[in-house]
């Protein structure tokens, strides 16, 4: 590789963010051979200037180093540059004269490679999973020649391709399931019969019905879980669109209400 190396957080975290200019790259948008465009974040000239060690180009692959969401790993679209990242990303440049980054992607989120990386990510010495630059730079991974690893690269591409095309075709029949469903539901709950009862809803739950803080509380890129009205959709948790707090935030509002196993969110 020609480079190995991760980024920072602007002075003033998300608040410092800005509606449009130069990418900032977050854990958030790299997911395994899946780069998340949903909440990119952007910065401006200063603030890239001072980031201008860990500017992104279109070779790049990018690997999470922290947190819960360590080892995953994307190639980088080229839409979305000029770039950087923050301090939970690295940056790893192949030499393109021996390494294909699309090669280098698919070896990194293979089982083999990613397990290897979660079990170093273990052994970093802190309280929490992480990744160092000294461990990435000595970690260790086998490649062919490069007309083999492209190869390798447009078969897996095709593979994938035809997931994606049966994949769209589930949710499409998911979809009419779902309707069917609500269809039955509307018609069930429509009638009551015999046996059935009327209570209020506190006369038939252990404790409270309540909701959480009315106070916005200032996000982080990682932390503790923090659900929104955006997270509760028909019948699930939506975990692709999760902001998170600091411990200090968490412990001050577990206090009041703390969801527990079971619960129903409205």
């Amino acid at each position: 590789t020609l480079k190995i190396g991760s980024g920072a957080t602007p002075k003033g975290g998300a608040e410092s963010y800005k509606l449009e200019g130069i990418s900032l790259i977050r854990s958030m948008n790299i997911h395994d051979r899946i780069f998340v465009e949903k909440k990119l974040a952007f910065i401006d000239a200063l603030q890239a200037e001072k980031l201008s060690n860990v500017e992104v180009q279109e070779d790049d692959v990018l690997l999470n180093i922290t947190g819960a969401s360590i080892a995953r790993c994307s190639t980088v679209p080229a839409k979305i540059l000029p770039a950087r990242v923050n301090q939970h990303v690295s940056i790893i440049r192949p030499n393109r004269d021996l390494l294909d980054k699309n090669f280098l992607c698919y070896l990194l989120t293979s089982h083999q490679y990613k397990s290897e990386l979660l079990k170093t990510g273990d052994k970093a010495g802190s309280t929490r999973e992480a990744l160092t630059k000294v461990q990435l730079e000595s970690f260790e991974i086998s490649f062919p020649e490069l007309k083999e690893q492209k190869r390798i690269v447009a078969i897996l591409d095709q593979v994938f391709a035809d997931i994606e095309q049966a994949r769209a075709k589930t949710e499409q029949n998911l979809k009419n399931a779902r309707e069917l469903f609500e269809s039955y539901l509307q018609q069930v709950f429509s009638q009551s019969g015999d046996g059935w009862v009327e209570a209020k809803l506190s006369d038939v739950c252990e404790g409270k019905i309540t909701d959480g803080t009315h106070q916005t509380p200032k996000y982080f890129d990682e932390g503790y879980i923090f659900l929104s009205s955006r997270n509760v959709t028909s019948g699930e948790i939506d975990w692709n669109n999760i902001k998170y707090i600091d411990e200090a935030q968490h412990v001050a509002m577990q206090k009041r209400l703390s969801p527990r196993v079971n619960d129903i969110l409205l």
